[in-house]
């Protein structure tokens, strides 16, 4: 059961590695070739891209869905429409 504080910084990573996921597929449509040279540390943009992937994928894996509202009144209506 995740809390409030751990969702809000999940949301929070997951914001900003999206941010740079996005960022680096744009420059990889924009420019093809910068993909497969190596730009920090020795990695390419592919790398970084797949690594910020990543970890949005792992983040947003701590964001609880929102329960869906338990309405009775309308499930009955409708098995009564049927």
């Amino acid at each position: 059961f995740p809390t409030p504080m751990q969702t809000q910084l999940a949301k929070f990573v997951a914001y900003i590695a999206g941010s740079f996921a996005a960022t680096c597929l744009a420059i990889g449509v924009m420019s093809g070739p910068i993909l497969e040279k190596p730009f920090l540390a020795g990695q390419n943009f592919i790398w970084y891209t797949a690594f910020f992937g990543l970890i949005l994928a792992v983040s947003r894996s701590f964001i609880p869905e929102d329960p869906i509202p338990y309405k009775p009144e309308e499930y009955m209506d409708e098995v009564v429409e049927n």
